[in-house]
C-alpha cells in the first residue's frame, strides 16, 4: 500500500480545484484497507497523509507531506530473507514525499514525485522485515482524463532500498530498481 500514488494537485475538467482560489493549501488525507488471501490470512492498514500544496502558477503546484501506515497482519504470506513465509505482527511505516504537478491541458497532467520510505515500528522477535522497509525512490505519472470521471494512468517508478514488496533486497527476482 502506498498512499503516495493518490491524485495529484489538478482535478479532472468538471471537478472544483481548490487550488485555483488560493496560493496555498492544506489537508489531511485518511483511510483504510483491508486484504485476505482467503486461507485464514489477512492484513489491515489505517493510514494518515498530511499534505500541504502550493500554487507556483495556472499550470504547475508542489506539494509535500508525510504518511503514516499502520498494518496488522495475521498468517499473511510474505517475502523475507529466508524466502517466501508467513508473518502475523504489526508493522508501521512512513513516507516523506515531495511532488510536483504540471498542467499539460485540461485533460493531462503530468506528476513527478521524490520520497523517503522509512520503518517507524518493526520491532517483535518474530519479524521478518527487522532491516525495515527504508529506501527511497522516484516516481513519474501522466494521467489522461478522456471523459469525465475517466482515467488512464501511465506511469514509472524507480525504487532502491529493502522493501520485499517492491524487488528490493528480499524480492525473488532481479534486483532491478526500476519499477513498472
Amino acid at each position: 500500500f502506498n498512499p503516495i500514488y493518490m491524485q495529484g494537485g489538478f482535478l479532472p475538467t468538471g471537478i472544483h480545484n481548490p487550488l485555483e482560489d488560493k496560493k496555498a493549501n492544506v489537508g489531511v488525507s485518511l483511510g483504510t484497507s483491508f486484504s485476505t488471501n482467503f486461507n485464514k490470512g489477512y492484513a489491515f492498514t489505517t493510514f494518515a497523509k498530511p499534505e500541504i500544496r502550493y500554487k507556483l502558477s495556472k499550470r504547475f503546484n508542489i506539494r509535500g507531506g508525510l504518511s503514516i501506515a499502520n498494518s496488522e497482519y495475521a498468517n499473511t504470506l510474505v517475502y523475507s530473507e529466508g524466502g517466501l513465509g508467513t508473518y502475523s505482527g504489526n508493522i508501521t511505516q512512513g513516507i516523506l514525499y515531495v511532488s510536483g504537478d504540471y498542467l499539460i491541458s485540461p485533460k493531462v497532467v503530468l506528476t513527478g514525485t521524490a520520497y523517503k520510505e522509512f520503518s517507524i515500528d518493526h520491532s517483535g522477535s518474530d519479524n521478518l522485515f527487522k532491516p525495515g522497509y527504508d529506501g527511497k525512490g522516484i516516481m513519474m505519472n501522466l494521467r489522461i482524463s478522456p471523459r469525465e470521471n475517466v482515467f488512464i494512468d501511465i506511469g514509472a517508478e524507480y525504487y532502491q532500498g529493502n522493501n520485499p514488496f517492491r524487488q528490493g533486497r528480499y524480492g525473488h527476482y532481479s534486483p532491478n530498481p526500476f519499477i513498472w
